[in-house]
């Protein structure tokens, strides 16, 4: 990152650590996913904690055995992804789905 033009290091889609914590107030509940062996899991870990210190709604699924992009992965080779991730990401689009027929 550090040949990287401050602009480009700064930016919020870059790094979500980047919102301003005013910001993060406003953001609906968050639920992440992240995997064990994925360069960017400890990244995910600031991010759940600077939320956490905001007093947010957050829960975080680690996949532990598999690497980022995972889910993608498996797809291009044919493969089911994770069983226990998968189960729990139909949970949280039925738990929104829910909210969003009640008007949240």
């Amino acid at each position: 990152l550090e040949n990287l033009p401050p602009e480009i290091i700064s930016n919020a889609f870059v790094s979500p650590m980047k919102i301003a914590s005013g910001e993060l107030s406003q953001f609906p509940p968050i639920r992440l996913i992240t995997c064990g062996r994925d360069p960017l899991r400890d990244q995910c870990y600031l991010f759940c904690q600077k939320l956490v210190e905001c007093g947010h709604d957050i829960q975080l699924k680690e996949m532990r055995m598999l690497p980022h992009g995972s889910w993608e992965l498996s797809r291009s080779l044919g493969l089911k992804p994770s069983q226990s991730g998968s189960e729990w990401l139909c949970q949280l689009l039925r738990q929104f789905s829910l909210k969003l027929l009640q008007g949240f």
